[in-house]
């Protein structure tokens, strides 16, 4: 019996959470990517025999640049938090990630959450240009410490 798909969805509504904090609004991009690595077993029988490998994750965030109270609320009410004073102030410690597709939606099959720690790296401090008309931003690439946890439930 054929097995069949559900329709591919557009992503539009993630939850990205590092160490507690949601930055959904702050966040223009959001990505989880693996790369296997290729483990040569050539032999005579085989001269160009390879097999799958370990799988190198990386994680990528798009975020607008923002200053105010470290580690305040982003979504909440409660303080103005900058994007800069909150990431900078975890460079080169380790911390969760937690990211899913739906931020309105509890993780499930359709819903599935990644959970991983990494190393926060030091960011940029300032993207500044003449007449700019768009929100400055900058990248957060971190790696992944073993696989990441993916939980549908």
């Amino acid at each position: 019996m054929p097995v069949t798909f559900t329709d591919g969805i557009t992503i539009d509504d993630p939850s990205v959470v590092i160490d507690g904090i949601e930055f959904k609004c702050t966040s223009r991009s959001a990505m989880l990517t693996g790369e296997d690595d290729v483990v040569d077993k050539s032999n005579y029988c085989d001269p160009k025999g390879t097999r799958p490998g370990a799988t190198d994750w990386q994680a990528e965030f798009e975020l607008e640049l923002s200053y105010g109270i470290a580690g305040g609320s982003v979504d909440g009410n409660e303080t103005d938090a900058g994007t800069w004073n909150t990431i900078h102030g975890w460079r080169k410690q380790r911390k969760t990630f937690v990211i899913r597709p739906s931020e309105a939606s509890a993780v499930a099959d359709d819903n599935p959450a990644a959970t991983f720690d990494a190393y926060v790296p030091t960011i940029d401090f300032m993207n500044s240009e003449v007449a700019a008309t768009e929100t400055q931003r900058f990248t957060l690439t971190v790696t992944p410490i073993g696989d990441p946890v993916f939980a549908t439930s």
